[in-house]
């Protein structure tokens, strides 16, 4: 348990002091030996830490390892998407042992993530923001693998989707498909979120704007109880799909989300002015001016307003299996959300205050959900801790 606490200071600790420094290649080490950190810690874990490194990242290395044809490979994992096939082969063939490919697969997604938190660093303070990604995900990153590396490289280009560079956020759309086909799906939702909250039509018809917000909310609200009528008098589809609506497992790990999200909602209820403050001055300083701008900072502030709505929307009223890895670009967009609390007011002493209840909260959570594990938030017997290198 404490080697994770060890290796999250000592990443938080680089990054803290890259943010503090002026001179752009002290900058760039500092941040390489923070993302290295954790990698390593990743990148050296015995076979049975994590579902998804026993359940196929270890047998498909092998794999790659002995099949000489890479096309016979690609072949043999009908089920995997091509962009982690080709790394696995391309890793195994190269160093030829499976925790490299481990390595590989935490160095693309805490460096994605740190690419994120300083492409937004003027919300949201980096090593924040990377405390929140650690003590919450980091470690499901093992049990994940996949869609996290997706969701991370989705996470690092979300500023190119604040910035109206649609067309630029589609390449890092394509390459996060490559490791999980969920992010072509999630990810424009998100975009399509933006650009909606951010339209000059929509922001000159209120109305219409409040119609689709109230359509949203309503789909989520009575999804469950809809979905659950619809089985009970289909039955070719009842034994088929009834079991995705079943959350008996979910419910403890669920009350710990609907806290982590309960948050930011009321700081933007509380500090309504300094929120938009925050992302409209911050967030509108890359943009050109030849774009119009909303006055109140409809695809800053509102956006992530709207997607913190949304996720603890969901923990409320769905949090079922089908659904689960859905929400998940929502869940790390939401990360920007947690790491800029701190920034909506004034005073630095709130900001100390804050940022300590987050932290004391979050600890709780990595405690509850990683080390006494929650029913449902984990798999018996692929458990993150006791951590269990190869060395």
């Amino acid at each position: 348990m404490l080697i994770y606490i060890f290796c999250y200071l000592a990443s938080l600790f680089f990054a803290y002091l890259a943010q503090r420094s002026r001179n752009k290649g002290t900058i760039i080490l500092l941040s390489v030996i923070s993302i290295m950190i954790p990698c390593i810690l990743g990148g050296l874990r015995a076979r049975t830490i994590g579902t998804d490194t026993r359940g196929y990242a270890y047998p498909n290395a092998l794999k790659a390892l002995h099949v000489q044809n890479f096309w016979n490979y690609f072949d043999s994992l009908p089920d995997k998407e091509p962009g982690y096939k080709l790394l696995c082969w391309v890793i195994m063939k190269i160093f030829g042992h499976p925790n490299y490919t481990l390595f590989s697969y935490q160095l693309i997604t805490v460096s994605c993530i740190y690419i994120g938190a300083y492409r937004f660093r003027k919300i949201a303070y980096v090593p924040f923001t990377m405390l929140i990604f650690y003590l919450v995900y980091y470690q499901q990153s093992y049990n994940t693998m996949r869609q996290i590396i997706a969701a991370s490289i989705v996470f690092a280009g979300l500023r190119d989707v604040i910035d109206r560079r649609y067309l630029r956020f589609m390449l890092y759309l394509i390459i996060a498909a490559t490791f999980h086909y969920s992010a072509l799906v999630c990810a424009v939702s998100a975009a399509f979120m933006h650009y909606a909250l951010d339209s000059e039509f929509l922001a000159k018809h209120s109305t219409l704007k409040s119609a689709i917000a109230l359509s949203i909310i309503g789909s989520v609200i009575f999804f469950k109880p809809l979905a659950s009528f619809a089985f009970s008098y289909l039955p070719f589809m009842s034994e088929k799909y009834s079991i995705f609506l079943d959350i008996t497992a979910e419910e403890n790990a669920r009350k710990y989300m609907i806290g982590i999200f309960s948050g930011p909602i009321i700081m933007f209820c509380l500090y309504a002015r300094g929120a938009r403050r925050l992302y409209t001055h911050a967030l509108n300083a890359n943009r050109n001016s030849s774009v119009s701008r909303i006055a109140d900072g409809g695809g800053g502030h509102e956006f992530f307003r709207s997607n913190a709505v949304l996720c603890l929307m969901f923990y409320i009223f769905i949090r079922v299996p089908l659904f689960m890895r859905m929400i998940m670009y929502s869940e790390y967009i939401n990360i920007l959300v947690l790491a800029s609390l701190p920034r909506m007011v004034r005073e630095k002493h709130l900001r100390v205050m804050i940022m300590m209840i987050i932290t004391i909260l979050l600890l709780v959570l990595w405690y509850k959900k990683y080390v006494m594990l929650i029913p449902g938030a984990g798999v018996p017997g692929c458990e993150t801790v006791p951590y269990k290198s190869i060395l």
